[in-house]
């Protein structure tokens, strides 16, 4: 939803697609992931869209 407070669910999460689109959305989310590499490929890709996302927001209220 455009006001925000969506929680999406992704119980296998794989590389982390969805979690890395519900950082650029804004949405929270809970992802699961057994497998140790694809689990350190998620946090990977998550982590930096996350710092990514915060330079951009920082650099939005910059330029207002």
């Amino acid at each position: 939803a455009p006001g925000g407070g969506d929680v999406v669910l992704d119980p296998f999460m794989g590389s982390g697609t969805t979690a890395v689109a519900c950082v650029l959305t804004g949405r929270d989310y809970v992802g699961f992931e057994v497998d140790p590499t694809y689990y350190a490929t998620a946090m990977e890709r998550v982590r930096s869209k996350e710092s990514e996302a915060v330079r951009i927001s920082a650099q939005t209220k910059l330029e207002v």
